[in-house]
């Protein structure tokens, strides 16, 4: 997948994927070839692949591939060091993903990788109340997936993790910070 005539010719059946079945189909494609260039560490090219993927995804029917295809570009964006433009791409997915529940009363997985992602990017910011929200909507959600039989692992180290970085934001305020917080 490093080489780029091998990116030439995905392109190809992609193109003739979009002709024949549809946008959509060929907008999926692109989007697992995104999530192989994210997991092959090659964050540049994975955002590209799935900018490309974006508008023919943006259909109601498509939902879910769009949440998937921007969680994914948030997490580039957050390997190539653009922590808002991340927390801005989570957000939108996370509305989208949130759309669900609004609509249908449905609590999803998906919604819950959002959220997660927004709450991580928001704690790296140093945006401690909007790190407390995102994680009380997660916390929620997560409760909810597992009362409907869901396999809910609480990630145990993710959350030792994420308390002591919330803990070392808190240590690193000053107190004309910490009274307001």
């Amino acid at each position: 997948g490093d080489n780029p005539v091998y990116e030439e010719l995905f392109n190809t059946p992609v193109d003739v994927a979009s002709t024949r079945e549809g946008e959509v189909t060929g907008a999926r494609m692109l989007l697992n070839r995104g999530a192989q260039q994210l997991k092959a560490d090659q964050p540049y090219e994975a955002i590209r692949s799935l900018g490309r993927v974006l508008t023919p995804l943006s259909k109601h029917e498509s939902r879910k591939g769009l949440v998937r295809a921007l969680y994914l570009c948030s997490s580039a964006y957050e390997r190539v060091g653009l922590p808002w433009a991340a927390r801005g791409t989570a957000v939108v997915a996370s509305s989208i993903a949130t759309n669900d529940f609004w609509s249908y009363g449905e609590v999803t997985p998906l919604q819950a990788t959002c959220y997660y992602q927004v709450r991580g990017l928001e704690v790296q910011l140093g945006r401690l109340p909007q790190t407390l929200t995102w994680h009380q909507v997660y916390c929620g959600v997560m409760g909810v997936l597992a009362e409907k039989g869901y396999d809910v692992e609480w990630p145990e180290d993710a959350e030792l993790q994420f308390d002591a970085i919330l803990g070392l934001r808190f240590l690193k305020a000053d107190l004309a910070q910490l009274q307001p917080l």
